[in-house]
């Protein structure tokens, strides 16, 4: 169905949701509880997700667009002008300002709608840790100058000037930056500490972050040290103790020591979420818990991580969501493609 990928995209993404879970009805999306209540009926033209409490909605009339924010009870909470935003991230969203193509910039708002850091700027990230990644682009002829990244507080100082050629969300107090065509690691005052001698890097979660060297993976601890040497051809970040990785053409998941807790011969599978990873065999999706063990036995078409106790899933004539035990407590018909 053409929301299952927007819906795994949503999942993905929504770090910080409020446990309520987009449903999808005549092309209309609204929202259930964990229990399958439904607490928002289906009216919202475009699904998103909440985070902070938030629903971030774009409405659109003739060439003005506006986004406005709804809270839990699907009522609207927020009603702003910017032309775009993000959601809400510590308490802070990104905004987009301007009329003419020429004359855009973002900015950030807080909850209560007032702007905390005037818009100036041609891209920017989410706040995390207190910082957020921000670019300054030429307007004219941009292509003659690289971009260079700089990072700011929720005040709008530049704490971290521009002076980086890639750089990533904050994670556990440190961020992947690129200099030279390597990537380090720097912390939240800027900091640098993790050298410039990686290919790739990634963001930390539970104390690893993945590193590329010669064209292998590892991880390294905060520290900058390698804990579980570079050896894989690819690997995915911990979660619940557990990280997936690949060697030659066995995937396995691993433990933060580097051994192998088990390894996977299936079609395909997903990084633990909730003590559960979502795998595939012989075209249907399952559910394995921590010790490798079946949690779900696979009879959906596809699957996606649990979040706050539910997984969004579809089976050849259905799809909703499901416990922890693999029973539906909100489902409805599949539409055709």
């Amino acid at each position: 169905m053409r929301s299952l990928l927007l819906l795994c995209m949503l999942w993905v993404q929504a770090e910080s949701q409020t446990s309520l879970f987009m449903i999808e009805k005549d092309k209309k999306f609204g929202y259930i509880d964990s229990a399958g209540t439904v607490l928002i009926p289906p009216t919202f033209e475009k699904g998103n997700y909440f985070s902070e409490g938030l629903l971030r909605c774009v409405n659109k009339r003739w060439f003005d667009r506006d986004v406005w924010f709804y809270n839990t009870q699907g009522e609207p909470v927020l009603q702003t002008t910017y032309e775009d935003a993000g959601s809400f991230s510590e308490g802070a969203a990104r905004v987009l300002r301007g009329i003419f193509f020429f004359n855009k910039a973002w900015g950030f708002i807080d909850t209560s709608g007032r702007e905390i850091v005037a818009p100036e700027y041609t891209e920017e990230g989410d706040f995390h840790d207190g910082r957020a990644w921000v670019i300054i682009r030429p307007v004219f002829l941009p292509q003659l100058t690289p971009d260079k990244f700089g990072y700011i507080d929720k005040t709008g100082k530049r704490v971290i000037d521009f002076q980086y050629d890639a750089a990533g969300d904050f994670s556990e107090g440190l961020a992947y930056v690129k200099k030279n065509g390597r990537k380090g690691y720097i912390d939240t005052t800027g900091k640098l500490v993790v050298d410039f001698i990686y290919q790739q890097a990634g963001e930390f979660s539970e104390g690893l972050a993945r590193v590329m060297k010669n064209g292998l993976w590892g991880y390294i601890n905060t520290a900058g040290n390698v804990v579980i040497p570079i050896q894989f051809n690819e690997t995915r970040n911990f979660h619940n103790g557990l990280a997936l990785a690949r060697k030659d053409s066995v995937w396995m998941f691993i433990s933060p020591n580097g051994e192998k807790a088990f390894s996977f011969s299936g079609v395909n599978i997903l990084s633990f979420s909730e003590n559960l990873a979502a795998y595939q065999q012989q075209e249907l999706w399952g559910y394995l818990d921590t010790n490798g063990s079946r949690a779900i036995e696979p009879k959906f078409v596809s699957a996606t991580p649990f979040k706050y106790g539910l997984a969004f899933v579809q089976t050849e004539t259905e799809e909703g969501y499901i416990n922890r035990s693999g029973a539906f407590v909100w489902k409805t018909t599949r539409q055709s493609e």
